[in-house]
């Protein structure tokens, strides 16, 4: 099986000259992309056994300069070396499950790592089966919406000095209980320890803090919508752009299609005014968080089919 999502560097560039270029991303500006295992993509005897979806990796690209940006989403091109998937079970509940649907699990993850994790948020570690996720599971994602790395980093600042307040309390809270007689080993003492394990943990992974606080921060207006066709229909796609357009761009996904538009009033009154009330299959959306044309999206081959 291939490790590449990347198919098409052309289409990558085409991309990027049609939507990324024009934007503004100078000073404290930039986009974020954003690689993930997607648990619809797996089989169904694996979707007990994985949480909702996971995020591999982000990057907050801060060029205006078409060959960085290809550079950096090579970076990001999956490496399933890299990657580990945490499953929720453990070897002894995997061993208890009927031998068909080991079978099956084995021969589609194929290497397990079993190593200490948190099953469960607040719950002691206990030994948890892991795996390198599979390329058919695996999307790149861009937000054409410009993020502002300032306000992100102030806002994830405040979480900086809340976690080490509460870090603090309760080392204090530690110190007092056993200096009161109370026993390490005792429930109480434990659940504290724990906190203060999943509060180093979070600063071990700040860098996801920090992305997702600059994800929530917009700078400036967004210069895109897009209406989200959840279906392969021909005719509704030419019914939508024949009644709102112009179009910058249409972009087919693995289940349908993303119709983007600058992001003017008229233009936008128009959508809501045709597809604003409930249709299904097809959805305006604010942000335009796409899947990169030129890569694969669940093993489907993105692509710009306008302009």
């Amino acid at each position: 099986m291939s490790k590449q999502i990347i198919y098409d560097v052309d289409e990558l560039r085409k991309f990027y000259r049609y939507l990324v270029q024009p934007l503004d991303i100078e000073g404290d500006r930039g986009l974020l992309l954003f690689l993930t295992s997607r648990k619809k993509y797996y089989p169904d005897f694996m979707k007990n056994y994985i949480k909702s979806d996971n995020f591999l990796n982000k990057y907050f690209f801060k060029y205006n300069d078409e060959d960085i940006f290809i550079t950096s989403v090579k970076k990001l091109n999956l490496d399933l070396e890299s990657y580990l998937i945490k499953m929720k079970i453990t070897p002894e509940e995997f061993m208890k499950l009927p031998p068909n649907i080991q079978n099956q699990i084995a021969e589609y993850v194929g290497k397990f790592y079993i190593f200490s994790d948190y099953y469960k948020k607040g719950e002691e570690k206990r030994m948890i089966i892991h795996f390198h996720p599979p390329v058919d599971t695996i999307t790149l994602y861009i937000d054409l919406n410009p993020k502002s790395a300032m306000s992100g980093t102030i806002k994830a600042v405040k979480q900086v000095l809340k976690q080490v307040e509460d870090m603090s309390v309760l080392n204090s809270q530690v110190s007092e209980l056993i200096m009161n007689g109370v026993s390490p080993d005792s429930p109480e003492v434990k659940r504290k320890i724990e906190e203060i394990k999943l509060i180093q943990k979070w600063f071990k992974n700040f860098k996801t803090s920090w992305l997702s606080e600059i994800h929530r921060s917009n700078a400036g207006h967004p210069p895109y919508f897009q209406i989200d066709v959840d279906v392969k229909d021909e005719e509704l796609l030419e019914k939508i752009t024949r009644k709102v357009n112009p179009v910058e761009a249409i972009i087919e996904t693995k289940n349908g299609y993303h119709i983007i538009y600058k992001n003017e009033r008229k233009l936008k009154a128009v959508a809501h005014k045709e597809f604003g009330v409930f249709k299904p299959d097809v959805e305006i959306q604010s942000e335009v968080m796409t899947p990169l044309p030129g890569t694969l999206q669940g093993g489907f081959k993105v692509k710009m089919i306008y302009p």
